[in-house]
């Protein structure tokens, strides 16, 4: 647990009327082609990687749940850019009983996701290809390093794990300073400190005390 390809992100799906969520549940074909749309509209989850990105669909009373597969850090900043743009909504055609077509526009919950994002961050430990080429770098050149990338790329996650190397390695006696930009960000960090420092040894939790 706690690999990023173990992991799924939960998209609630919304807009349905009660006759349309009814056909979803009864059709398998239904949910395939929506599953299909939805596959359409995520971000690619990178050449290396092989698999359905979307896990399961499930009809609730009132939305359509997709989870969908995480395969790292990138994938899912690109899958939170496309959830709050959501200018890129889904418009999906659908036929009932009498032939006539049904047009459906399926929008996200994205305080839903927002919430299921933040949890799904806190348990991200593995780092990319590319993280792992700037850590190999900052290494190399003693400690000092900038990384830019754009937003979403994972240079926070970067400097966290740099962070948790630093608290492990010196124990109760380090000292780390992390500059966040707003308070979310702040507790953010916080909550995924905690939950490393929590799994391992007691002078790791003196570190977490402090």
């Amino acid at each position: 647990p706690g690999r990023a390809n173990d992991l799924h992100q939960e998209i609630r799906l919304t807009g349905w009327t009660d006759d349309q969520l009814n056909r979803l549940a009864k059709s398998i074909e239904e949910l395939d082609k929506l599953a299909n749309k939805i596959r359409a509209m995520l971000p690619s989850p990178g050449s290396s990687k092989k698999g359905f990105p979307v896990a399961g669909l499930f009809v609730d009373d009132d939305a359509v749940l997709a989870r969908v597969c995480i395969s790292d850090v990138v994938f899912v900043n690109q899958l939170r850019e496309m959830v709050f743009a959501m200018n890129k909504s889904c418009s999906r055609g659908t036929n009932d009983s009498s032939g006539e077509l049904d047009q459906v526009e399926i929008k996200a919950d994205t305080t839903h996701f927002a919430e299921m994002y933040e949890e799904a961050m806190v348990l991200l430990e593995e780092l990319t290809p590319h993280q792992r080429e700037k850590m190999d770098a900052y290494r190399a050149v003693g400690g000092n390093l900038h990384v830019r990338a754009p937003a979403g790329a994972g240079k926070s996650f970067l400097g966290l794990q740099l962070m948790l190397e630093e608290v492990l390695a010196h124990g109760s006696g380090a000292m780390v300073l992390f500059a966040a930009s707003n308070e979310a960000m702040a507790m953010f960090v916080a909550r995924w400190m905690c939950k490393r420092l929590q799994k391992s040894s007691e002078g790791s939790r003196q570190a977490l005390e402090r």
